[in-house]
């Protein structure tokens, strides 16, 4: 997930498009079975981690929990809203996981 799925899927159109607020950057594995994508926002010219989402692949599938972003920058609360480009990431996320099951 780490190494290919999320290279290609932050570089499409629809996430690359986000012009306002934060959007996904990169991605990066955290544990066995575990990727974390970071959603970054630019604010007085310097990036600030503003979310995270947590992948965890289970035997059982694949959840994907939102996490907060900086504390120190004043985003350490998880948003109760989506994260823009969020709903993209978990739909590109079941059409992978669905082609890999076929």
């Amino acid at each position: 997930l780490a190494t290919k799925w999320a290279p290609a899927v932050l570089r499409t159109y629809d996430i690359a498009a986000i012009r306002i607020g934060g959007r996904p950057v990169y991605a990066k594995r955290l544990d066995s079975g575990m990727v974390e994508i970071v959603w970054q926002e630019l604010v007085d010219f310097q990036s600030r981690v503003v979310g995270r989402m947590i992948l965890e692949v289970k035997s059982s599938g694949i959840e994907a929990k939102r996490g907060p972003g900086d504390a120190k920058d004043g985003f350490g609360s998880t948003s109760v809203k989506p994260l823009p480009g969020e709903e993209v990431l978990v739909n590109r996320l079941a059409d992978a996981a669905a082609q890999a099951v076929d």
